[in-house]
């Protein structure tokens, strides 16, 4: 197995995994905070997350590491194919729509209010527990569609 197809494929297992977790993560926990949110229970919520950070940070770290690896591994690929010239086109679009668009669109419009609802849900105000109902679902959907996305652009490159 060469470089190309070796790469090829920590980006296809990368952007597979990562697909999957913001699938998951939308699904389960998005659908948790936005119901805790919606019915009124920001100490429910702080409880539940301080207590997650607190049990598990190794899994936390283990999210992140992940991410990172995605990150690499498809700009990596996008480098090698363009280099190759083997599935240029397709690889450059899912290292774009895989990382920097959906990153770039959360870190843009919904970070703060995201880490000010996990760190301290209990200060945000009405308008803002309001915002964060209406946009968290829909976001996460649409980060967990760039990532799928990006999953079957990496797949559809030549092997």
């Amino acid at each position: 197995m060469g470089i190309y197809s070796t790469i090829r494929l920590l980006a296809l297992v990368g952007s597979g995994v990562v697909a999957g977790a913001m699938a998951a993560h939308t699904a389960v926990l998005g659908t948790l905070l936005t119901w805790l949110l919606e019915e009124g229970r920001p100490r429910e919520l702080h409880t539940l997350l301080d207590g997650y950070r607190k049990r598990y940070p190794a899994r936390i770290i283990a999210y992140w590491a992940v991410f990172g690896f995605h990150f690499v591994a498809i700009s990596l690929f996008a480098v090698v194919a363009l280099q190759t010239g083997r599935g240029a086109s397709l690889a450059l679009a899912a290292a774009v729509i895989g990382a920097p668009l959906w990153v770039g669109i959360h870190l843009a419009t919904f970070a703060r209010l995201e880490a000010k609802a996990m760190s301290t849900p209990e200060a945000l105000s009405e308008p803002e527990r309001a915002r964060f109902v209406r946009y968290n679902g829909a976001l996460h959907i649409f980060y967990a569609l760039c990532l799928c996305t990006a999953f079957v652009l990496v797949g559809l490159t030549p092997a």
